[in-house]
């Protein structure tokens, strides 16, 4: 609510606190960038002169050590973060929530079974505690749409994605858009609206995946868990391959009651 966002993130005076160090309004992850920045940094040994795999970070200290002129701690600290918050928490959202509907929805869960059995297990060769292989998990029709599903309830980015824009203005949804205005989508709105998902947006039903193919194929196009357009998120694939491996893998592993 805009109220609560004037009153508690952009009040004046914690504002002011902040301004002049007195109230730390940063997000719990930007100081232990920092930290960790600083630690580097202090250390008597240059990002460059390690003779270990270089991490992330280190690769950052490492281009902002050879063109300090592009690269600076403002850019350091935004790909730190970038790795904390897009590499890491949002792919382990979206496995945490896969796994709640299914055991919630048993009935989905029986069928993911059925379809892991039939697929992935009918060949005796295949090893029960082996990771599945992504053109493997790509036969699951059922769990793909149980994965679509559970993204669609509940997506990682519960922020709203801003976009300036352009100076000279956009028309949008027939409306005119002033430039320089800063918009945005939220993915949990677009992901709950009835015309594209129909009505029943807030019950977890895999089957609307597998239905009407020119409504899937709208569906398809619309998740906004990512982002949309050109700078959707560079490591989407990535994140993707990661779900679908990880949830057959565990799924096909059964122990003895």
């Amino acid at each position: 609510m805009p109220m609560l966002d004037r009153i508690f993130w952009k009040n004046p005076f914690f504002m002011w606190l902040s301004h002049h160090g007195l109230y730390d309004d940063n997000f719990p992850a930007v100081p232990f960038a920092v930290k960790v920045m600083k630690q580097r940094t202090d250390s008597d040994r240059k990002p460059s002169d390690t003779n270990s795999v270089p991490d992330l970070l280190c690769k950052s200290l490492n281009a902002k050590e050879l063109h300090p002129d592009v690269v600076g701690d403002k850019e350091v600290l935004a790909k730190a973060l970038s790795m904390i918050f897009a590499g890491t928490e949002t792919t382990a959202i979206s496995l945490s929530v896969v796994f709640y509907y299914l055991p919630k929805n048993p009935r989905c869960l029986s069928k993911v079974l059925d379809e892991i059995d039939t697929e992935l297990l009918s060949d005796d060769s295949d090893e029960p505690f082996s990771s599945v292989k992504f053109r493997d998990a790509n036969k699951l029709i059922y769990l793909d749409a149980c994965v679509k599903e559970a993204f669609r309830m509940h997506p990682a980015p519960a922020f709203d994605m801003e976009r300036v824009v352009p100076p000279n203005g956009s028309t949008i949804c027939g409306e005119f858009i002033p430039g320089g205005t800063i918009m945005s989508c939220n993915a949990w709105v677009i992901h709950k609206n009835k015309g594209i998902f129909g009505e029943d947006v807030d019950v977890y039903r895999p089957e609307r995946w597998l239905e009407d193919d020119q409504r899937v194929k709208v569906m398809n196009s619309t998740p906004f868990r990512f982002g949309q357009g050109a700078h959707t998120c560079i490591s989407k694939n990535i994140s993707t391959l990661e779900i679908y491996k990880v949830v057959p893998s565990i799924l096909k592993t059964r122990f003895p009651s």
